[in-house]
This record gives C-alpha cells, structure tokens and sequence, in this order.
C-alpha cells in the first residue's frame, strides 16, 4: 500500500486500501469529520506491560477511534553520534510515540519566536539538540542570509 493509499484509509473516511488515489483530489469525496492534534516523543526505556495494558484500556474507554502510532528506532542510525548529521534523535531511542516534535511536524506548544538566541532554543535545542541546533544556525547565517526559506520554527539567523 503506498503513503497516499494508507493516508485515504488512516484518515478514517470510509475509503480502503482500493480507493483509487486519485480521490485524495477530489474535495467533494473527503469529508470533514473530525479534527485532532498530534504529539511526539521519543521513547529511551521501555514501557512496562503494565503501562502498555493501562494504554490499550484507555484507547478503548469510549467509542471513540483512537489511534497509537509507535516508529521503531535502532540498527544502523544507531552507529552515527548525536552531532553526526541534524538529526540527532537515534542512539538510546527505541521508538517513538506520538507527542515530541521533530522538524514537518511542527509542534507550536514547544514555542515560537527566534528573536532571540534564548527564545529559539526552547523549541530549536527539543528538535535538534544543543549543538546541531548551534551548528544549523551558523549554516543557515551562510546559505541564507536574508531569511528566506522560513516558517514559525525555522532555523533563525542572528547577526
């Protein structure tokens, strides 16, 4: 199944995985039923069963869908240091659920705002840690200057 086929399906629609994808185009097919807010995090120890059988209770406490999404992590990401590319969500992290943040899922309740060095950091250092998140900025003072390429959380250029 291809990430637009599961994304007609996830999307709780009424669609199947023989939907064509071609419906994701057409507006009148999609309806609006619901809205929801996503969260991330990044899972370093390993939920007990006992939280993982509280979890499971929950999710079916009302008649409500709910849904749990967990990306394994490990292997070979694992190889290469928190500093070794941007990303540094890999060494210890086992899987991640729902609720942290890392850059295309912008997560605005870490903050806004890069006025300031300090303002920036408090979402900027929970995306890319400390000293990627420095390293980025020095980059992006480099390749663009003017500020361009931006968004609500985008790297920040400082004098």
């Amino acid at each position: 199944m291809s990430m637009v086929q599961s994304s007609l399906v996830l999307a709780d629609q009424g669609f199947t995985s023989s939907t064509p994808t071609e419906t994701i185009a057409n507006k009148s097919a999609i309806r609006r039923l619901w809205n929801y807010k996503v969260k991330l995090d990044y899972v370093r120890t390993p939920i007990p069963k006992k939280g993982l059988r509280k979890i499971w209770r929950k999710m079916f406490e009302n008649d409500r869908s709910e849904l749990l999404i967990a990306y394994t992590f490990g292997g070979k990401m694992e190889e290469y240091s928190d500093t070794a590319i941007p990303y540094p969500h890999r060494a210890g992290v086992l899987y991640q659920l729902f609720k942290g943040a890392y850059v295309n899922y912008i997560d605005l309740d870490l903050g806004v705002g890069s006025e300031t060095y300090e303002e920036a950091s408090v979402w900027g250092e929970r995306y890319w840690k400390r000293e990627n998140f420095k390293k980025l900025i020095r980059i992006k003072a480099k390749v663009d200057p003017e500020n361009f390429f931006r968004h609500p959380q985008s790297i920040p250029v400082f004098d």
